[in-house]
Order: C-alpha cells, then structure tokens, then sequence
C-alpha cells in the first residue's frame, strides 16, 4: 500500500499588495529543473510527467533539506517506510502542497478499519524535524501545521521581507488529506470498513472517504481499491485529480474569505484583479466546468471530470457555488456575459465605436485597428471542443513561460468559443502564436486550423 499524506497551504499574497514580498524563483507552475526552493531542495520533473488536465502537476520539489524524519515507522503489524518528501506549488503560488509518501509492508489479510487505524496511529506517533531560523524543531506529523506555515514562507519569501509578521496570517492552512492507495492485488473488507463508498462508474477502481479528527485537527481519508488487471497510471492519474481537486476546493474557498474580509482588492484594472482573474479562470477551465461541459472517464482525460461528479454528490452543490460566485464576480468569464447583456440593443460589425446609445460619449478612447471577424456560421461548438482538446494537449507539453503564456491564450479562447464571441477568440488565438498553431496541425483540429490560417494569417 502507498500513502500520501498532503499538507495544502493557500498564500493568497499572490493576489493582494503583498506579492512583491514573493520570491521570483522558482517560476511556478514551469520552474527551471535547475532551479532550487530556498532550504527545501531541487526541482526535477515529474518521473511519470503531469497531467493533461492540470497545471503545474509535471514539476516538484524534492524536499531534502529543511524538513526530515526517520525512515522507517513500527506498529503492531505494519511497517512504514518514507519513500518520497515532496513541494508543489501552482498558479500565482496560491495553492502549495507538501507531499510525504510512505510505503507499507505487505498486508496479508483484506484491509480494514483495523488496518487504518493502526496505519494512522503511526503517522500520529511519526516526529518530524522542520528546521526554522538556524533551529531545529520536532514535532508530531499531525501537529505541524503552524511551524509548516512559518516553513514555507521563509522558503518564498525575500529574506528583506520576512519580518512582515502580517504576512504570515496572508498564508492559510487547508484540511490536510491522507490518502491510501493499496497495490494491485489487496483487497478491502468492505464490511469491516467504516468509510463511505464513493466510486464512479469507472470499474477500474473503488473510492470511499471519511473524515479522521487527531488532537482537534481533521484530515480526510481516501480509500483507493484497484481493480484486478487495470492500468496503474488510470489509478496515478484518479488519485492526483481526487487530491487537486479536494486541495483547489479549499483553496478557493480561502480566496473567496479574503476578498470577503479585504484582504484580496478586487479593484478593475490593477495588477492584483488580473492575477485573480487569471486564477479564476484556471478553476473555470478545469474542475469548474458546467455540467454538460465534463467528459466521459472512458479515457484517462476524463479521470478529473469523473471525480468532479463524484465531489459533488458527497459534498452536493458546493463546486457550483464556486462556480456561480466566479461568475457573479467582475472577473471573466462573467464579463463577457455582462458585456453581451448591455451591448444587445446594438449591432457592431466590424466598426470601431467607442461609446453607443442615446447620450453616449467617449473620452480619451483608444482604438486598435479592427479587421479580423468569424463569419455568422460559425460553428462555435465544434470550435470550443477543438479549443479544449488543443489546450489539454499545450498543458502537458508546456515547459517555458512563454509557452505557459500560451496555454493561458488559448483557454481564454476556449472561454469565448463558449460565449460566442469570436473577435476575442480570434484574439486570444493570435496571441498563442505560431506554436499553438503547429501544435493544432499536429493533433488535428481542423475548424481552428482554417480559421487561423485564413482569419489570422499564421502558416
């Protein structure tokens, strides 16, 4: 069996005043392999590459300095072995994990509650040593939320800035989530185990949760069974989207409070409100999408819109409301809606008009040439398909900034195809630029293909 134990930290100082006090390097989600986290380790890539359907999944940190503890833990039966301590870090460094993998002795009999609990009652009892300003400090795994706190920022934060105390309260801790994989061939006593079953329709796996509370903190638990036969990276890439999808909730959430409480501007115009707007975007694109927008698991590609699906049935409508709150912000994809709603009343077809309407005026407009125009026919469905298809390929071969860039570009484009609304689509088409154009040749999407050539030019 596999353990993961994810510790998630929202620092939401990449959305308000205080991100100057946030490191440049490494440049997540696409750091350089050369690069270093400061007192943490190096990045590498991921062994197996990331995922498709998620950003910043193909890079982490080994974690070799800063935090360590021993490498093999004893119970009763059962035998821990740490096998890998790892970083993540996301999107406007807002979400950050720390990873610690163990790998159990083999488990004869069929797993169950007293399996568990005597694999947490171990993890309970594991000391970890986390090194802060020159001292060591050991403490119990499930009791070092605060000191992983004061961890991660002084390994993201300018040294000149550290003595910031209000900073670390921009720094939140999220429901940490221990997750067990057990390896093909153990199985589970289903009726010896008090967690919920939550499995899909895919029959490669069974899932079950719970909530474990240690001391006054909660964890969730996943329980992940394999089906005999089926392919191990189905169960590596479920098992990955279940734990960004669960961390993404919280972290959302965390962003919502601070903007609720001013903590998070949400000023039009500044640096801060594009930065949100960015992310916003992120969680629209991925584990946000409406309904009718989710794909079948009948490929590894559908894996997150599959436990998107799940997540809502055991926590009902709470991705929604994220959802609606996004869109009932002044972020797009919201103001393409509220721009459509005001503008009905008139007809702009490629003209450059900078006000409309009885009274109307414009000062200190700026107009850029307009010529290109998707004709009335076009099909914007084939086109927003094309458009995902082309940015879950873009996602997983992105490994420069400028190609992140990219990849941004066209989910924004994405977005419009969705809202109808081709001069941006056609904007934000050109702005991925020649790579993305090769890319669309390469895997076939032929809509966009005629489109860029002929509305845009790139050959």
């Amino acid at each position: 069996m596999l353990i993961f134990l994810q510790f998630t930290l929202t620092d939401i100082r990449g959305l308000n005043q205080n991100v100057d006090e946030l490191l440049h390097k490494p440049a997540w989600p696409l750091p350089d392999p050369t690069q270093f986290v400061r007192g943490t380790g190096k990045i590498r890539p991921r062994r197996k590459k990331g995922l498709r359907s998620w950003v910043h999944e193909g890079y982490l940190c080994d974690v070799k300095k800063g935090l360590s503890a021993p490498t093999i833990y004893s119970g009763a039966e059962i035998q821990l072995r740490n096998v890998y301590r790892n970083f993540y870090s996301g999107d406007e460094q807002v979400l950050n994990r720390y990873e610690f993998v163990f790998r159990t002795s083999k488990i004869e009999a069929k797993v169950s509650d007293h399996h568990i609990n005597q694999i947490l009652g171990i993890l309970a009892k594991t000391t970890l040593n986390i090194r802060l300003a020159g001292l060591q400090h050991s403490q119990s795994l499930f009791a070092i939320s605060s000191n992983l706190r004061k961890f991660y920022r002084a390994s993201s934060t300018f040294k000149a800035k550290q003595s910031a105390v209000q900073s670390l309260g921009d720094i939140k801790f999220c429901v940490p989530q221990i997750y067990l994989l057990l390896d093909e061939g153990e199985e589970l006593d289903e009726q010896a185990i008090s967690l919920e079953n939550i499995s899909g329709p895919d029959k490669n796996y069974r899932l079950f949760t719970s909530w474990h509370e240690h001391a006054g903190q909660d964890f969730r638990l996943w329980l992940h069974e394999r089906a005999g036969g089926s392919a191990p990276e189905v169960h590596r890439q479920l098992r990955i989207s279940v734990q960004r999808i669960f961390s993404e909730h919280c972290c959302l959430k965390h962003v919502f409070a601070s903007m609720n409480s001013g903590k998070i501007a949400t000023i039009r115009g500044t640096k801060e409100s594009d930065r949100l707007q960015s992310y916003f975007n992120t969680a629209i694109s991925t584990f946000l999408k409406e309904e009718k927008k989710l794909q079948p698991s009948n490929d590894l590609t559908g894996l997150s819109d599959e436990f998107s699906k799940i997540f809502d049935n055991f926590q009902p409508g709470e991705l929604e409301l994220l959802r609606q709150k996004i869109l009932a912000s002044d972020f797009r994809p919201a103001i393409l809606d509220k721009t459509k709603i005001i503008m009905s009343n008139y007809t702009f077809n490629n003209s450059q008009i900078g006000a409309a309407g009885d009274q109307a005026s414009s000062n200190d407009a700026i107009f850029n040439q307009q010529t290109n125009s998707l004709p009335a026919n076009t099909d914007y469905v084939t086109l927003a398909n094309e458009l995902r298809k082309l940015t879950d390929f873009l996602t997983a071969e992105a490994k420069t900034e400028e190609q992140q860039a990219a990849v941004n570009s066209i989910t924004q484009a994405q977005l419009a195809a969705e809202q109808k609304d081709g001069n941006s689509l056609l904007h934000y088409v050109k702005e991925g630029g020649k790579w993305v154009f090769d890319t669309a040749v390469k895997i076939g999407v032929p809509v966009l293909s005629a489109i860029v050539k002929e509305q845009i030019g790139i050959h």
